[in-house]
């Protein structure tokens, strides 16, 4: 973007020009404080954007309506999918309704999503119903580890990640000991391809029907 200013050359020129946030940024940031409420946003973007994602987020039962935001169709899409609880329909413009879905919805739906199509397969209007979505990864190999979490983010490229409602359950030999069931529950987790970091979670490896203490990570 270019921008020229000019005056008279006899004049001082005093001004100062305020330029909201980034657009794409602020649609993240505001998907992630929903999630994580103590999260605070400082210069949101005034786009209309992110103003409709603002508001839609804060709805749990009834029609949100998104206009033409595209990034907030399919931020919202996710989110509302994995909110137990919550019920809404997702709709927009007309020109909206023509944008086509159907992979993000496919995915979602096998990760046990509740969306239904109101109109058009593949295309809004939708139906969501919110539910706990739990996955599990390479379950079936062996002594392979289990990971469960509520939601998650996950950043491909730079190898980060970042989940909530985290149930981790180690393969029984990890400590030599057959008999063992070594597990992690946390409120969240963070972490990258070398370390992950644990808030208020308990570990032990203990077997499941023992009563043993397990000890608190902070």
């Amino acid at each position: 973007m270019k921008l020229h200013l000019s005056a008279p050359a006899s004049s001082t020129l005093k001004s100062a020009i305020k330029i909201t946030g980034s657009k794409s940024e602020s649609n993240r940031l505001l998907l992630l404080q929903a999630l994580y409420p103590s999260i605070k946003i400082e210069n949101l973007s005034n786009s209309d954007d992110a103003i409709v994602m603002q508001k839609g987020i804060k709805v749990s039962k009834g029609e949100v309506d998104i206009h033409h935001a595209g990034t907030a169709m399919r931020f919202l899409t996710t989110y509302f999918s994995s909110q137990a609880g919550k019920e809404v329909v997702l709709t927009g413009s007309k020109r909206m309704t023509e944008r086509p879905i159907g992979v993000l919805v496919d995915a979602l739906k096998s990760l046990g999503a509740d969306i239904t199509y109101l109109e058009n397969e593949g295309y809004p209007p939708l139906h969501i119903k919110g539910k706990k979505i739990e996955i599990t990864t390479n379950n079936q190999k062996i002594n392979s580890d289990k990971f469960f979490s509520g939601t998650g983010f996950f950043n491909l490229k730079e190898n980060k990640f970042l989940a909530k409602d985290v149930n981790i359950e180690f393969h029984k030999t990890l400590f030599n000991n057959s008999k063992n069931d070594p597990r992690i529950k946390a409120a969240s987790i963070t972490g990258d391809e070398e370390n992950s970091f644990f808030r208020k979670g308990v570990f032990t490896t203990c077997e499941k029907n023992d009563k043993c203490p397990p000890w608190k990570i902070k």
